[in-house]
């Protein structure tokens, strides 16, 4: 059996890909199940959302998970501090997002089961024997520079919603506005500065909107900018780019590499105050040339399109490691 451990009450990309990702080892033939937690109890219902969101995985529910050695578990980046639980299953980090796995350290109970900040061997996810799955280029690269034998990584991504796939086709009849999207939640102290440089914009924050609501915002915008970390191969820059964004971004994390955010190098700049007028030159080049300027991204649409096959071919890779290595 392949077990994924789920947050009982998350309801974010990462959960989503989790539920995904056993739902196709399942279709494949693979034995794999999601079992809940809450801070540090195992087995416990998911939230009334949790059920709402993820049901139509059809996923095994289980209570328990059986420490055996014919058995793996999928530990996502945040979750290190169970390690000690599990003696003799396959254990399995999924780096969704390298942010997460230190982010974790700040949570409270994290705290609580590993006194010493998880630098103990026992809680130590770079051991020997420990395999690793990469969402992105940046954790792979990460996981390189922490001493993880390059044997041991294997990738696994993940793909957007149909929603955003399908917007790619019906977009180019929606008649696009001189709008630039941000999303304030992500560097938005640089970004700041930009909309302040160039009030004359008309800028439009992605917060509060449904998933319907954000396709059609980004269908009829010309514009997107990201100036975060980018932990991982993020899904706004990627859902923009498929609603005909051009996409505009820092070199933070993952946007530093041309696999995870394969845009040409100029609509990449460093997050530094002198640069923004050459953003600003950049967005009005995209505003007057836009037409011109979406065509450097029909290779990447072409990426994100391929995605889900990719990830199909990925998850039965490593179905088949787990059950016959």
């Amino acid at each position: 059996m392949i077990y994924f451990i789920a947050n009982a009450n998350a309801v974010s990309g990462g959960p989503e890909l989790q539920h995904q990702c056993c739902s196709v080892l399942k279709k494949f033939g693979y034995d794999s199940a999601i079992i809940y937690y809450e801070k540090l109890r195992f087995g416990v219902d998911p939230s009334e959302e949790v059920v709402n969101r993820y049901s139509r995985y059809n996923c095994t529910i289980v209570k328990k998970i059986i420490d055996d050695k014919s058995n793996s578990v999928v530990f996502a980046e945040g979750q290190w501090f169970f390690l000690p639980k599990f003696h003799n299953v396959r254990k399995v980090f999924w780096w969704l997002s390298v942010d997460n796995y230190f982010a974790s350290f700040k949570l409270s109970y994290a705290k609580l089961y590993a006194p010493f900040g998880g630098k103990s061997k026992k809680y130590n996810p770079f051991a020997p024997g420990i395999m690793h799955c990469c969402q992105s280029e940046y954790a792979r690269q990460f996981l390189i520079e922490k001493g993880v034998d390059q044997g041991s990584i294997f990738s696994l991504f993940d793909y957007l919603s149909s929603e955003f796939i399908d917007s790619a086709k019906s977009e180019v009849n929606v008649k696009k506005k001189d709008c630039v999207l941000y999303n304030p939640r992500k560097g938005f102290e640089f970004t700041q500065h930009i909309i302040e440089a160039a009030p004359e914009f008309s800028w439009v924050p992605l917060e509060n909107m449904t998933h319907e609501k954000m396709v059609e915002v980004m269908s009829s915008s010309k514009v997107y900018i990201d100036f975060g970390n980018h932990p991982g191969k993020d899904r706004i820059p990627r859902e923009a780019v498929m609603c005909g964004c051009v996409v505009i971004t820092g070199k933070r994390g993952a946007a530093k590499n041309n696999v995870d955010i394969p845009i040409p190098h100029e609509y990449k700049f460093e997050d530094d105050i002198s640069r923004v007028p050459e953003i600003i030159k950049k967005i009005q080049e995209c505003f007057d040339s836009y037409e011109v300027k979406r065509k450097d991204f029909d290779k990447y649409r072409e990426i994100i399109i391929g995605e889900e096959d990719e990830f199909n071919s990925q998850v039965k890779n490593i179905g088949s490691i787990l059950t016959n290595g």
